[in-house]
């Protein structure tokens, strides 16, 4: 609780929990968004969400799939879309092959 009440006092508002509904405005209107780790992982949609908002991530520097996320690529869902009709795709050609080696 020091922690937080350090933080506030510097002028950092800190929140436990806030409802997704108000999660994307709240993200957007911020400088940075701190994304704490620990030992059971998670955070990595954070990154994900923060970023596509364009605000400025923060994660400790010995969490490396934190920061890779915060630093790789940021993809879309166009592109995801994309990936995934070009595996259906590769499935059907496939299917076809050797549906062609049967006859």
């Amino acid at each position: 609780r020091r922690a937080i009440d350090t933080l506030a006092a510097s002028g950092v508002e800190v929140r436990e929990a806030v409802a997704w509904s108000d999660m994307m405005a709240l993200v957007a209107s911020s400088s940075n968004v701190l994304v704490p780790d620990d030992w059971r992982g998670g955070g990595e949609r954070a990154v994900l969400e923060a970023r596509a908002c364009s605000v400025t991530v923060l994660v400790a520097e010995d969490n490396p799939k934190l920061q890779s996320l915060r630093e790789g690529p940021l993809y879309t869902t166009l592109y995801y879309a994309g990936q995934l009709e070009l595996g259906l795709l590769e499935v059907e050609a496939a299917l076809l092959r050797h549906r062609e080696g049967d006859t």
